[in-house]
Formats: C-alpha cells, structure tokens, sequence
C-alpha cells in the first residue's frame, strides 16, 4: 500500500490568516497518484488547491498547500474545519484502493474578539488585530519556580530587535498556597496597539531565559519557558479597576475612583509567622504624606513618617493561615492612595517590627513587597529579604 504524510497534523490559524501545511508520498508509487482534498467547511477556510499530484519520478518532493481563514463577520468563536486527503483519482484503475485516507484538523479562530500570531522562529507575539479587545492578559496557573522571579515584556520589532520594556511583573512558587491561587496580569491598554510585536522574558536567579510560542485551539498563545512554565496570553478587556497597583505594589490606586468603595479581599499565605497587612492613606504615589497644618509633605525614609502614616492607617486588617484562603470586605474612600504595610508576626504596629509597601520607608531600603498580577501582591516578611519568596502573606481583592 502506498501511503503518504500531512505535516503538520493540525493547524489553527485565525480568520483573514494563512497558513500551510505538505503532503509527500512514503514510498514510491508504480504509476501516477492523484490526491483529492476535501473540506468540511468552506465557509471557515479555503484551500489554494483541492488536487494534488504525484508521480513516480516528484514522489519524495512535498507540495505545499495554503490554508486562508475566512472573516465570516459571525462571533462563533473556534470552529473546526476537517480536511481529507483521499486517492479519488488513479490514472491506473490496477491501484484504486492501494492509498489510504488522511484527515487534518484545522481550527479557526474567531478575528471578532482579535487575534494574536506566534512567530515562532524570533519567539515574538504578533497582535494582528484587537477588535473588541484593548489588551492582552497573562494567566500564570502553570508555575514550576523555586525563586521569586520577574517576567518583562517587551515591545519590538517584527525580527524581535530593538526591544523597548512596557511592563513588567513578579512570579512565585506557589507550591505552598492554595490551589485556588491564579493571578492574571494585564498591560496597561495604552501601552496595546493592533499591529505590534511583543517580547516575553522570564528572569530567574539571574538567567533570563526567553519563551517557545504556540497558538492554541482556543486562539490563546502558550508562552512556555520550559521546566514546567507555561503562561497563557489572550485578548481582553482591561477595566479602570482591572489593576489598581501603581509601579511594583508600591500603592494602590483610588484616585479614579469616588464615593464609598467596596473592595473584597482574598488573602493567602505560606509563613511560620501571623503576620497582618493593613493600609494607610497617602496623598501621592510615591507615599507622600501632607500635614494638614504646615502644607508639608513627608515622603518615604523621613523623620517621622513611619508615625505619620500609622496614623492614617484603616480598620482594615488582613491576616491568613496556612493552605488556606481567608476572604475579608472593606468599605473605603476612593479619591485618594493606599500605602501597604506587613505587621511581622503580630497585629500591632507599635510592637512588632513593620515593612512598608513603600520601600524607602523601610531602614534598610529593601523593598518587601511584589507586584504579582492584577491588584495582587506578595510580601516577604524577613529582615534582609530573608528567603525572597514573597508568598508569606499574599493578597488580591477586587472592587465590587
């Protein structure tokens, strides 16, 4: 029986795309073969060719044949399209039947929602088009790290040269913390544009290590940095509340917002000590604090601030346990930042040692806190960073 290999043995490619796979005999056949290719939904994609030929002396030579997703204005999301490759017709009637039947699954991916190319071979992320979306979003549920690590993303051009960093975030081992822990992170919309390259490095114990790309069946792309890391990048909708950290953590961000705001909170840990996080009031992101009275502002790292801000700080403490998720709710006042502090195995700032979100509030400088994802950060409870695995308390909340 002469038989023959399609390469590859799935495609996806989004509407208005192309793409192409081969086809190549296995062995010599005796006489001409001709292979008829069928598809199940012309409406989704084309082919450039439904016949292709072989004869005894261009057996071993693959042909190539173009696939085009077709913008069928129709928000239906992945569609499946089946190609079968048959023998339909043989020039000698002693063969029919010597050539077996193939099938190439082709997914097409819905342009309506905006679509997003791996180029594969510069390990670059393509935003074809945005459509309904203004951003892209990273989901981090697939980590294998030991060491607090940075994911820097880039801005480049179509060779992936020329790289210009846009954002950047922290990931964790989050062996230790519930199941339940996923966090996203979104750049910021006016960063997004249809039409540019991106760039995705992973920074870990002083290697930076780039990422292998692939498209999968929903349109997401994988971003696999190997040892079990696999981010997932798609298109989306970012909010005014989609990410209120301003910089790494360092505040949170309610000058957008008015009135009361209810904000709902989901704490994780993974520490020998109960700590607790609270929150104060600042005037400026950077920390600053303006006394009512002189019209001076204290910043981080002055004399007197570490009281200044306690004393402007919520009823509102955050606390967890050990594999577990402990969920509080809070009424503030938006029009205004929050600074973030870790109370170190204790719940009282006036005796037990205290970091600030705001690293130059803290003596030695260091900066104990991560930004981890949208309105999510991790704070390292240890003198001099300790073991800087963030994950002693973790929070994320949500506006409600």
């Amino acid at each position: 029986m002469t038989n023959f290999s399609i390469n590859p043995g799935q495609i996806i490619l989004g509407e208005k795309e192309t793409d192409t796979f081969t086809i190549v005999l296995t062995e010599q056949p005796t006489e001409t073969i001709i292979l008829t290719l069928a598809n199940s939904d012309a409406t989704e994609v084309t082919l450039s060719t439904n016949t292709l030929t072989f004869t005894t002396e261009n057996w071993s030579d693959p042909q190539t044949v173009t696939l085009t997703g077709i913008d069928d204005q129709v928000a239906d999301g992945t569609q499946l399209s089946i190609m079968t490759v048959t023998s339909n017709v043989i020039v000698n009637q002693n063969q029919t039947g010597n050539v077996a039947s193939q099938a190439l699954a082709i997914y097409v991916t819905d342009s309506s929602a905006g679509t997003l190319s791996p180029i594969e071979d510069e390990s670059i992320l393509q935003i074809n088009d945005l459509a309904s979306a203004n951003t892209i979003s990273f989901d981090m549920s697939q980590l294998s790290i030991e060491n607090a690590s940075e994911v820097i993303i880039y801005s480049v051009d179509s060779l992936g040269q020329n790289p210009a960093e846009i954002e950047r975030f922290s990931v964790i081992d989050t062996s230790g913390l519930p199941g339940a822990f996923s966090p996203t992170f979104s750049i910021d919309a006016d960063l997004i544009s249809a039409g540019q390259y991106l760039k995705v490095e992973i920074v870990e114990d002083g290697e930076v290590r780039t990422a292998t790309l692939s498209r999968n069946q929903d349109g997401t792309i994988s971003i696999d940095f190997g040892n079990g890391t696999v981010i997932i990048g798609s298109l989306t909708n970012s909010t005014a509340t989609t990410n209120l950290l301003s910089q790494d953590a360092d505040a949170i961000d309610l000058t957008g917002q008015t009135g009361s705001v209810g904000v709902v909170f989901s704490v994780y840990r993974e520490a020998d000590f109960n700590n607790t996080v609270g929150l104060y009031q600042t005037d400026t992101a950077s920390g600053g604090i303006v006394d009512p009275l002189t019209g001076n502002t204290l910043n981080p790292g002055d004399a007197g601030y570490k009281e200044a801000a306690l004393a402007r700080q919520l009823d509102v403490s955050l606390t967890g346990v050990n594999g577990q998720i402990s969920t509080f709710s809070a009424e503030i006042t938006g029009g205004s930042y929050l600074g973030t502090f870790l109370i170190v195995n204790g719940s009282d700032a006036a005796t037990s040692e205290v970091y600030f979100g705001h690293a130059g509030a803290n003596t030695t400088g260091d900066s104990h806190v991560k930004l981890l994802g949208n309105n999510t950060f991790g704070f390292e409870d240890q003198a001099g960073l300790g073991d800087a695995d963030f994950d002693d308390v973790v929070v994320q909340f949500a506006v409600v």
